[in-house]
C-alpha cells in the first residue's frame, strides 16, 4: 500500500544511508510522498535499487540529491537539492585558495535564491517569485560555464558535473509547490539513524523487514496525524483472530 501510493505521488523526496546487516553494508532508502513515508532496505545504493522503491513510471517530481543513482530520472521530472549545493559551494569558499572565488559566487547566489523562496511564502505571488529568482538562475549559469573552463580540476569538473544537470537545478521555478531542498527526506530518515546507531542494524532479513516496515508504519501514521499505537493493536489484534490486517493507507470506495 505504502509503495503504490509512494509511486503515484506527485512529488516525492528521495534520499538512503547505511544500514547493515550482520555487518554487512545495506542501504535504507526513503521516500516522502503526499501523505506516506516508505523506508525500504536494499543490498544496494544503485538505479536499480531505486527503481525497487519507486517502480518504472516516473509521472511526477522527485526531489533528490546528485547521487548518480538518481541520474535516470528524467531531468525535467527532478529536483536537485539546493541545500546540498549551498555546501558544496561553501566547501570551495572555505577551501583551497584557488577555488575560493567560485565557491563564494556560488555561497552567494544560492543564498539569494533561498531569500527569494521565504519571501515567496511571504507574498504569494507567482509571478513577483519567478521574476525575483530567474536572474539568480542567469548567474549561476554564468558562474557555472566559466568554472567549467577553470584551470582547476575540482573547480572544473563539479562545474561541468553541475551543467550537465542544469535542467534539474530550477524545477523549482517551474513547478508550484516544488521545494528547492530536499529537507523533508532528511527530516524523514533521521529516526532510522539513530535506530541504526543504537541497534548497530539487523541480523538476518527477517530482521531487515521489521525494520523497515515499522519505520514505515510510523512515519506514515505521524505524517497523517494518525495514532500510531491504536493501528498496531488492530495489526496484532486482527493477527490472533486471523482476520485480514487494517490497511495502512486511507480507502477509497468505488464509484
Amino acid at each position: 500500500e505504502a509503495l503504490q501510493a509512494l509511486r503515484t505521488s506527485a512529488l516525492t523526496h528521495v534520499d538512503e544511508t547505511p544500514w547493515k546487516k550482520r555487518g554487512i553494508l545495506h542501504w535504507l532508502w526513503t521516500g516522502v510522498g503526499e501523505g506516506v513515508t516508505v523506508h525500504r532496505i536494499d543490498r544496494r545504493r544503485n538505479r536499480e535499487a531505486l527503481t525497487r522503491l519507486l517502480g518504472t513510471d516516473y509521472d511526477g517530481i522527485r526531489v533528490t540529491d546528485r547521487l548518480a543513482s538518481y541520474d535516470k530520472i528524467p531531468a525535467k521530472q527532478r529536483q536537485l537539492c539546493w541545500a546540498h549545493l549551498e555546501r558544496d559551494f561553501r566547501g570551495f569558499a572555505q577551501g583551497p585558495r584557488k577555488g575560493r572565488a567560485f565557491g563564494k559566487v556560488g555561497v552567494d547566489i544560492a543564498q539569494a535564491l533561498m531569500r527569494c523562496v521565504r519571501h515567496h511564502r511571504q507574498h504569494g505571488d507567482r509571478a513577483r517569485f519567478e521574476e525575483e529568482v530567474r536572474p539568480h538562475l542567469g548567474d549561476l549559469i554564468e558562474l557555472l560555464v566559466d568554472g567549467a573552463c577553470s584551470e582547476i580540476p575540482k573547480v572544473s569538473g563539479f562545474a561541468a558535473h553541475l551543467l550537465a544537470r542544469s535542467d534539474s537545478l530550477w524545477t523549482f521555478v517551474d513547478h508550484e509547490g516544488v521545494p528547492p531542498t530536499n529537507n523533508a527526506a532528511e527530516r524523514s530518515i533521521r529516526k532510522a539513524v539513530l535506530w541504526r546507531k543504537n541497534c548497530f542494524g539487523s541480523q538476518s532479513d527477517r530482521g531487515l523487514r521489521f525494520a523497515e516496515r515499522m519505520l514505515t508504519v510510523i512515519a506514515t501514521k505521524r505524517r497523517r496525524a494518525e495514532a500510531v499505537l491504536d493501528y498496531l493493536v488492530e495489526v496484532a489484534r486482527t493477527a490472533i483472530c486471523g482476520s485480514p490486517a487494517p490497511p495502512l493507507m486511507p480507502q477509497t470506495a468505488p464509484s
